[in-house]
């Protein structure tokens, strides 16, 4: 009888997991949080970086790009982290803290995506347990991007452009 090969683990987050992220009221517990799931995948670990708020398309486009370029990698067993849904709560969180639910300035928006950089994704990328760095087309505007391309390379990380052709375009709702 032959043995059959059991699926790739797609995704690393538990319940528990998501369910925290959704409650957590600070930085410090999203990041304490994704690098105990970043610890329990298999080592090296693949992030994939896209602009999420700068460029042609709108956020919500370029999330759900984002996101189906990070399941294209898991779907192949390519341990990938989905950083998405600690990302979005960051990002409410340094929201509301610079605009108590109001709508943003361009100067409060620049300074959330530089608290994101600076509290949420550098302590991440400090932990060492980002093994890759691929990058999505049209990234070029994102400051984000920009700094962990920056980051990559000063660690000596593997950083590897992803071809145009080969983004995963999300299908129209």
């Amino acid at each position: 009888m032959k043995r059959l090969e059991q699926a790739p683990k797609m995704s690393y987050l538990r319940k528990k997991d998501l369910e925290y992220i959704r409650t957590a009221i600070t930085l410090d517990q999203l990041v304490e949080k994704a690098v105990e799931v970043l610890d329990r995948m298999p080592k090296p670990v693949r992030w994939i970086a896209g602009p999420l708020t700068s460029g042609s398309r709108s956020p919500a486009e370029n999330r759900e790009r984002l996101h189906c370029a990070i399941l294209r990698y898991k779907v192949r067993g390519v341990p990938t982290f989905n950083y998405l849904p600690f990302e979005r709560r960051a990002k409410d969180i340094l929201e509301w803290e610079a605009g108590r639910g109001a709508n943003l300035s361009d100067g409060q928006s620049l300074k959330v995506q530089e608290r994101l950089r600076d509290e949420f994704y550098a302590p991440i990328f400090a932990s060492g347990l980002i093994g890759e760095l691929r990058i999505m087309p049209g990234s070029y505007a994102s400051l984000n991007v920009q700094w962990m391309r920056g980051y990559a390379k000063a660690k000596g990380m593997h950083i590897r452009m992803i071809p145009a052709e080969s983004v995963p375009f999300a299908p129209k709702k």
